[in-house]
């Protein structure tokens, strides 16, 4: 796994996955959000950076054997957890709404500039 650069994600769905892929299945009173959230701060990239194996960086890779050793400390209580988890996710829905705003305003603002100053041509 490639979790040093990020890469896990949470997954509401069951299915077929491919095989190079880790699925981590949460005990009781685990909110896989929450988990999903926390793997992806910096102290966590960096836990998993140092017990990433590998000759390069680009060829680093957190098996399970190492992963499952891993202590992390998070909130008992699974409405703690859940409560961070949608926190972060409505975080995530202001952001994208603010991000769309801007696209839209730079597409405005770059369609003012055509009309207001037309290329003149030879």
């Amino acid at each position: 796994m490639r979790m040093w650069q990020g890469a896990s994600g949470y997954s509401p769905y069951d299915g077929i996955l491919s095989p190079a892929y880790t699925v981590i299945t949460p005990r009781e009173n685990i909110d896989s959000r929450f988990f999903a959230c926390l793997f992806k701060t910096k102290q966590m990239i960096h836990i998993f950076e140092l017990n990433s194996q590998g000759l390069t960086s680009d060829t680093w890779n957190l098996k399970y054997n190492q992963l499952k050793n891993i202590i992390v400390r998070y909130p008992i209580d699974v409405k703690e957890q859940i409560f961070i988890a949608g926190f972060i996710a409505r975080l995530d829905i202001l952001i994208s709404a603010q991000e769309q705003k801007v696209s839209k305003l730079r597409s405005l603002k770059k369609s003012f500039l055509e009309k207001m100053f037309v290329t003149l041509q030879k």
